[in-house]
């Protein structure tokens, strides 16, 4: 197996001196050298440092490992925001109160009506458990949602739609769910 000298250091220990010779053996993959003779505290010490220079290139890989990963994690998460705004904008063209709900039971996305019958802006919405927004006389249609979202009827990438009334006051108000 070959491994790269920031994974394998090397400390060569010559007895030449000369520039060629060190050069050789710098391309074989020596990260140092020591000179004959030398003391048992300097090859320690040469030792120890390039274990040090190691464990760093080791951090340096793992730090701009985490990077590219964070960095994709951005980009996923700007494109996410796009499709979450394109969809809400699509859902605000329909009359009837829509939310999307993902498998967790969280509010992932509402439109204009359904902020105007909860009382509440989207921002307070979005990821929120939609049961929370049933309560009383409502108790049948939040069983229903926690029945739909519990169950392996769900499968990830499908939709399962879902209608049911809420009540704003004394008015009834039809509701449809998308459980993605």
């Amino acid at each position: 197996e070959k491994y790269s000298s920031s994974e394998l250091p090397i400390v060569m220990v010559t007895a030449k001196n000369r520039t060629s010779d060190l050069i050789k053996g710098f391309e074989a993959g020596a990260n140092d050298y020591l000179s004959k003779p030398f003391s048992k505290d300097e090859i320690i010490a040469r030792i120890r440092s390039n274990l040090i220079l190691k464990e760093s290139y080791q951090a340096l890989a793992e730090n701009l490992k985490l990077k590219t990963e964070l960095e994709e994690r951005k980009q996923t998460e700007q494109e996410l925001k796009i499709v979450q705004r394109r969809l809400t904008l699509m859902l605000d063209a329909v009359d009837d109160a829509m939310v999307v709900v993902n498998e967790s039971g969280e509010i992932t996305c509402c439109n204009l009506p359904f902020e105007g019958v909860t009382g509440f802006p989207t921002s307070e919405l979005l990821g929120l458990p939609v049961s929370r927004l049933f309560s009383g006389e409502k108790k049948g249609l939040k069983n229903e949602i926690d029945q739909l979202i519990d169950s392996s009827e769900i499968k990830p990438g499908s939709t399962k739609e879902l209608q049911g009334y809420i009540y704003k006051g004394h008015e009834r108000v039809k509701l449809s769910c998308s459980v993605l």
